[in-house]
């Protein structure tokens, strides 16, 4: 009885731990998502102002 129970409790251990691996994994990566979303649109504003800077300097 004892043992049983035992082995239940882990079992539910065992899901929650996997849930939170999961959930942690899911969060990881949205936020990895997101920064290399921002990092690119950065960099690309960056390229575009440079660029027309460029050009509006031949320009004259």
């Amino acid at each position: 009885m004892n043992e049983n129970k035992g082995r239940s409790e882990s079992k539910m251990e065992e899901t929650l731990r996997k849930q939170a691996s999961k959930q942690a994994s899911k969060q990881a990566s949205k936020q990895a998502s997101k920064q290399a979303s921002k990092q690119a649109s950065k960099q690309a504003s960056k390229q575009a102002s440079k660029q027309a800077s460029k050009q509006a300097s031949k320009q004259l």
